[in-house]
């Protein structure tokens, strides 16, 4: 979990927010793996282990959708595509 969030957190989120959006990946994720065997449980009791099979495939459907048409937003203190980052140039030659 903590490779692919830190990858999306360091894509689409400006640097002095992404300790609290990686702690809220985190949080999350942490909710989901204590509730979602709960709830599925619940699920295949009160239903069937059908509709719990079916419940999550709808998620992991729909993540698969989220995941896939989502793209990162440009930062508006991010350098314009043309203008490498300091640190990419070449050091300027002085004459001796």
């Amino acid at each position: 979990m903590g490779i692919p969030a830190a990858a999306l957190i360091k894509g689409g989120t400006p640097p002095a927010d992404r300790t609290g959006a990686l702690s809220a990946f985190i949080v999350l994720f942490a909710a989901g793996q204590t509730a979602g065997p709960w709830i599925a449980g619940v699920l295949a009791d009160g239903a069937s282990a059908a509709v719990t099979l079916a419940w999550t495939a709808i998620l992991c459907g729909t993540a698969a959708i989220v995941a896939a048409t989502a793209r990162p937003r440009r930062s508006a203190r991010s350098a314009p595509a043309g203008d490498p980052a300091p640190r990419d140039r070449a050091p300027e030659a002085t004459p001796s």
